[in-house]
């Protein structure tokens, strides 16, 4: 008689069965995986087009709010006497006066500054004028008897080429030659309270910083 094999038909079934369970979980929690991160994604995007929207309806608030404070200033300054409402300064007004303020202006503060470092001790400034851009400057050096070939020409040039050289010379006018319009025009010996002492004079032109645009009055 032969022996007979004997197959358990139940643990077979739950092993697979089992088996195609996992299967079932993982699916559904890769789903569900999936579907929260679309739905955190659109509940993300969702609180960000609010952030956004109540932004720009705060622009449009605050513009009105600039624009209303903007209506009140012209109306309380047409009750100014003689304002020009056309004077108010606009963005592209503020722009050109800083560049002129930066590039037009002269600073008068470095230009002081070379002419003192220039200045030998033995010289004094005692007058400086600027009319219509002309520059005029007068200075008074002591006359040096040990060394009579010092002369105020002499005194004059060697100050002029220090200044030439210097911060001070900024701004002055070019000539053909591209040699700025200031040198030494005039010197002489004078006596004053019975000390002879050199009297020299520089002069020059300043470049024109600002066109000026004459206004008509509107009748």
């Amino acid at each position: 008689m032969n022996p007979l094999i004997k197959i358990n038909l139940n643990q077979t079934v739950s092993k697979t069965e089992l088996k195609e369970r996992k299967t079932e979980i993982l699916r559904w929690a890769l789903f569900s995986f999936i579907t929260a991160s679309f739905l955190s994604l659109i509940v993300w995007l969702s609180l960000l087009i609010i952030r956004t929207n109540n932004i720009l309806n705060d622009q449009i608030s605050l513009q009105a709010i600039i624009s209303k404070e903007i209506d009140n200033l012209k109306l309380s300054t047409t009750k100014i006497e003689n304002f020009d409402s056309n004077r108010l300064l606009s963005i592209s007004d503020i722009e050109k006066l800083k560049g002129f303020q930066n590039n037009k202006r002269i600073f008068w503060g470095p230009k002081l500054i070379a002419l003192i470092d220039a200045v030998p001790e033995d010289m004094v400034i005692t007058n400086i004028e600027l009319i219509n851009r002309r520059f005029k400057m007068v200075g008074y050096a002591r006359y040096d008897s040990i060394n009579p070939q010092n002369t105020a020409y002499k005194k004059g040039k060697e100050l002029e080429f220090k200044l030439k050289n210097s911060p001070f010379i900024a701004n002055f006018k070019l000539n053909k030659k591209k040699e700025p319009l200031f040198s030494l025009v005039e010197y002489e010996d004078d006596i004053i309270e019975e000390n002879k002492i050199h009297k020299i004079i520089f002069e020059g032109e300043l470049q024109q910083t600002l066109n000026k645009k004459s206004r008509r009055k509107k009748k």
